[in-house]
């Protein structure tokens, strides 16, 4: 669910940047991610209008951010508010109908944050539960990756050793003594599978499942370590 969002959510910001280029052209040069910034926000739903903006001024526009939390330093304000002199306007009923779609485009980016966000919240409660919670042990594996990781891997079980593990993502592990125990060649291959993966997704290979019939890597499909 949480992969669907995320496409989602790319391609309705990709759509809703080029309209903003056509109501304030110059807004978005101004950053180099305006909907990842923190003022962002504030401008696309109170001052996508450039006239507006202009009319705030330097010291107005610095007041507005500030009493809806966000700090605005002085050099940006003044690069928007230069941005704002130099847009061209378009006609008013034209400019008014693109407004128009830019706010709904806005309120369905503001859902779909919103459900991804609970489904990390998801993700967080569920993974530890499973036997992929172990792959958020490292450094810098958040839980939306370990949840990537684990979904692709499946249900750990189906591999004899860490091994066959390895050659699922289409790699070759170096050969070392087999781990003594079932615990420990579980924890061996959940760390084989996490060092795979990472190399496979550094490398620009992508990771393939042992069988044809698996899914695309999917966060919300963690459930199935509890097949």
């Amino acid at each position: 669910m949480r992969r669907r969002r995320v496409l989602a959510r790319t391609a309705l910001s990709n759509q809703l940047l080029g309209t903003l280029d056509l109501i304030f052209p110059g807004l978005d040069g101004c950053f180099k991610d305006l909907l990842g910034s923190k003022v962002g926000p504030v401008l696309l739903h109170d001052l996508a209008d450039p006239a507006r903006l202009h009319r705030l001024g330097v010291g107005g526009l610095w007041a507005f951010t500030a009493r809806r939390g966000v700090r605005l330093q002085r050099c940006k304000a003044e690069q928007l508010h230069q941005a704002a002199a130099d847009a061209l306007r378009l006609p008013a009923a034209e400019r008014a109908c693109r407004a128009a779609v830019l706010a709904a485009d806005l309120a369905v980016l503001d859902l779909l944050n919103n459900q991804i966000d609970q489904a990390k919240q998801h993700l967080t409660t569920v993974l530890p539960n499973t036997p992929a919670g172990v792959l958020t042990s490292p450094p810098g594996v958040s839980v939306v990756r370990a949840s990537n990781y684990g979904a692709a891997l499946g249900n750990p079980a189906r591999f004899a050793n860490a091994d066959r593990a390895y050659r699922a993502s289409g790699l070759v592990r170096p050969h070392t003594s087999p781990p003594a125990g079932p615990a420990a060649a579980r924890a061996s291959t959940a760390k084989a599978t996490l060092n795979c993966v990472t190399r496979s997704s550094s490398s620009g290979a992508g990771w393939r499942t042992a069988t044809p019939a698996s899914p695309a890597i999917e966060p919300a499909s963690a459930h199935v370590w509890s097949r």
